[in-house]
C-alpha cells in the first residue's frame, strides 16, 4: 500500500510540474560572512543509500564508503570519464622492466590543514594497508599492496623490516614503488582508495578509532569532512588548501543517509536532493517524461554461500551441485524485468562483461554464459537429485536456509523474488534476515551466515578486479573458497605482459569461479536515475566511487 502511494504521489508530480529547479542556495548569512553577499553557493545535496562503515580509505571496500572517500582524498592519479589524469603525482615513469614506478608528487599538494603532503605520507600509506598488526586496517584489500616487492612478505610476517618493501620516498616529493612482477594496470590502481595517503600523526593519536569522527580525521582530498552526523548525513566543504581548487566548483556536498529509494525520489521532486535513482516502479513515468538517465556501472550481484559453515546446513551449501541446482532455479530475465526494468542484464557469469582488455571488452571478447537466462526447471532438478545422492540425504532433509540481505525495500523485494522462485521450482526454503548494511558485512567478514546476498563493483576497469579478490589469500574472499588451479591462474595474469596469455588465464580462471565457485550471479546492475536540469559534470560510473562529485556544478 505505500509502494502504490509513492506511485501515484510521484506520477502526479510528473505530469503537474515540469522539471524540478532545485534551490542550491544557502542562507545569506552565510556569504556575507565570506564577503560575498549575493553570490549564490553551488550545493550539491546528494542522497547516501545508507550509513558508511567507515571513512578510513584503507577499510573503505564498500561502495557507500567509497562515496565520501573519494571527496575527501585523493591518490597519486585521478580517473576521470574512464582516463587516468594527474591527481598528487603531477608526473610519473616507469622503467623499461616495467618494475619501477617513480611518481613526482607535485609541490602545491597539501592537507585539509595546510601541511605538506610529502612522499613519506604515501609510503606510511602503503605500508599500513599491508601491516597486519593493529592499529592496522582491516586487511580486506592487503592483497592489493602485494604487488610491491615483499609486500605479501610483510603481511604475511616473513619479514618485519618495512624498509625492505618496495616503496621508498626518494625525497619529500619523489615516490619510488618496486613490483614483483609487471603490472600493466598498475598507474590505473593509483585511483583506488587503498593507495591512498594517511598521516602518521593521526594514525598515532587516534588508533582503531581514525576516521571514527570529523575530529580524528585528516585528509588530501578536493573537499574537507565538515559534519558527519551518524544515520544523518555527512557534510563536505570545499578544501581550499587542494592543488585544484580554482576547478572544484561546488562549495558544498550535503549528503543526507536516506532509507530507500522512494524516500530519495520524493525528496527529489520536493527540491531537497539534486538527483536520485529512480524506483523501478517510476521508471517507465520518468522515462516518458524524458527524465531518466541510464548507466551500466558493472555492478554485479549474487548469491553468496558460505563453504565453511558448520551446521547441518552446511553439507548442503558444500555441494556443488546444490549451487548449481539453485543457480538453474532461477529466471535471470524475468528477475530483471520485474523487479528493475531499468535494463539491467541477467548475469550468466561471473566477470563483467563489460569491463576492458585490450581495446574490446571482456563480453567482446569471451562471449560466455553459464547459467542460462531463464530458468532450466528439468536441469535444476536434475542437479538437486544428484547433490542429494551425494550428501545421502532426502529432499525433506534439506534445512531452512537462512539468506541475509540489506534492509532496504529494493534488497528486501530481491531476496523475495529468489526465495519464491527455489520454493516453486525445488522446494528449498529461504528465511531472509534483513540487516543494515553495516551488519551484513561484519557477518561476512566473520563467515556468519549460510547464504548472503551480495555484490560487487569493479575497483578498476580490468577484468582482474573480479578476479583476485576470491583468492584464496584474499582479505575479501568471506566464502572459504580455495582453489590452487585458481590461484596461479590469477598470480600468472597479474604478471604477464602478454596480453592473449594473461587474458587466457583470466578467462580459464572466471570459467572455474563460475563453475564450480561459491557464488551464483543473478544480475549485473543498469542504474536508471535522474537530476536537476541545472547539475552538470556529475560523473556516474561502476569503475570507481560512485558518484564522482568533484567536476560536477550547476548551471546559472
Amino acid at each position: 500500500m505505500v509502494l502504490a502511494s509513492t506511485v501515484i504521489f510521484v506520477s502526479l508530480i510528473l505530469t503537474a510540474c515540469g522539471p524540478p529547479q532545485a534551490d542550491t542556495s544557502t542562507s545569506s548569512d552565510s556569504a556575507e560572512a565570506d564577503g560575498q553577499a549575493g553570490k549564490t553557493e553551488q550545493v550539491l545535496r546528494m542522497p547516501l543509500m545508507g550509513e558508511p562503515p567507515t571513512l578510513d580509505p584503507h577499510n573503505g571496500s564498500d561502495m557507500l564508503s567509497s562515496a565520501v572517500i573519494n571527496g575527501i582524498f585523493e591518490g597519486l592519479i585521478r580517473i576521470e570519464n574512464g582516463a587516468i589524469t594527474p591527481g598528487m603525482a603531477e608526473s610519473w615513469e616507469v622503467s623499461d622492466d616495467g618494475l619501477t614506478y617513480t611518481f613526482h608528487i607535485r609541490d602545491d599538494a597539501k592537507w585539509w590543514d595546510g601541511k605538506d603532503l610529502t612522499a613519506d605520507d604515501f609510503v606510511y600509506g602503503l605500508i599500513r594497508l599491508i601491516d597486519p598488526n593493529p592499529p592496522a586496517p582491516n586487511g580486506d584489500y592487503a592483497f592489493q599492496g602485494f604487488y610491491m616487492e615483499n609486500g605479501e612478505a610483510f603481511y604475511n610476517q616473513e619479514i618485519t623490516d618495512s624498509s625492505k618493501v618496495g616503496v621508498k620516498a626518494l625525497d619529500s616529493k619523489t615516490l619510488q614503488i618496486k613490483l614483483v612482477d609487471p603490472v600493466p594496470y598498475f598507474v590505473g590502481l593509483m585511483d583506488f582508495c587503498g593507495f591512498y595517503p594517511c598521516r602518521e600523526d593521526f594514525i598515532d593519536e587516534y588508533g582503531i578509532e581514525y576516521a571514527s569522527s570529523v575530529d580524528k580525521i585528516m585528509g588530501n582530498g578536493p573537499f574537507v569532512l565538515k559534519t558527519w552526523n551518524h544515520e544523518q548525513s555527512v557534510i563536505l566543504e570545499k578544501n581550499p588548501n587542494y592543488w585544484n581548487k580554482d576547478n572544484v566548483k561546488l562549495d558544498r556536498v550535503e549528503m543526507i543517509v536516506i532509507a530507500d529509494q522512494n524516500t530519495a525520489i520524493n525528496m527529489f521532486e520536493n527540491g531537497e536532493l539534486d538527483y536520485a535513482n529512480i524506483p523501478k516502479d517510476l521508471i517507465p513515468q520518468y522515462k516518458e517524461a524524458g527524465k531518466a538517465e541510464f548507466f551500466g556501472d558493472g555492478v554485479e550481484f549474487w548469491m553468496e554461500f558460505n563453504l565453511t559453515n558448520d551446521k547441518p546446513v552446511g553439507k548442503f551449501l558444500r555441494n556443488e551441485n546444490f549451487r548449481h541446482a539453485m543457480g538453474y532455479a532461477i529466471d535471470r530475465q524475468a528477475y530483471v524485468d520485474a523487479v528493475y526494468k531499468d535494463g539491467s542484464q541477467p548475469a550468466m557469469r561471473y566477470v563483467a562483461p563489460v569491463l576492458s582488455i585490450g581495446d574490446m571488452t571482456w563480453g567482446e571478447k569471451y562471449d560466455y554464459a553459464f547459467y542460462p537466462p531463464n530458468a532450466d526447471v528439468e536441469k535444476a532438478k536434475q542437479l538437486l537429485d544428484k547433490a542429494l545422492d551425494e550428501i545421502g540425504a532426502a529432499k525433506e532433509d534439506i534445512p531452512v536456509i537462512e539468506f541475509i540481505t540489506d534492509d532496504r525495500p529494493d534488497r528486501k523485494l530481491s531476496a523475495e523474488a529468489i526465495q519464491d522462485m527455489l520454493d516453486k521450482t525445488l522446494g528449498i526454503k529461504l528465511d531472509i534476515k534483513l540487516v543494515q548494511t553495516k551488519q551484513r558485512y561484519q557477518l561476512m567478514k566473520e563467515m556468519n551466515y549460510d547464504i548472503v546476498w551480495a555484490g560487487f563493483g569493479p575497483d578498476y576497469d580490468d577484468p582482474m578486479t573480479y578476479l583476485d579478490r576470491l583468492m584464496s589469500d584474499s582479505g575479501l574472499n568471506w566464502t572459504g573458497f580455495a582453489s590452487e588451479e585458481y590461484d596461479n591462474l590469477i598470480r600468472f595474469a597479474k604478471t604477464s605482459l602478454d596480453r592473449d596469455k594473461r587474458a587466457e588465464a583470466m578467462f580459464k580462471a572466471e570459467r572455474i569461479m563460475t563453475e564450480t565457485g561459491p557464488l551464483v550471479p543473478v544480475y549485473f546492475r543498469n542504474t536508471a536515475w535522474t537530476r536537476n536540469p541545472k547539475l552538470k559534470s556529475l560523473e556516474r560510473s561502476g569503475m570507481r566511487a560512485d558518484p564522482d562529485y568533484t567536476n560536477a556544478y550547476f548551471e546559472e
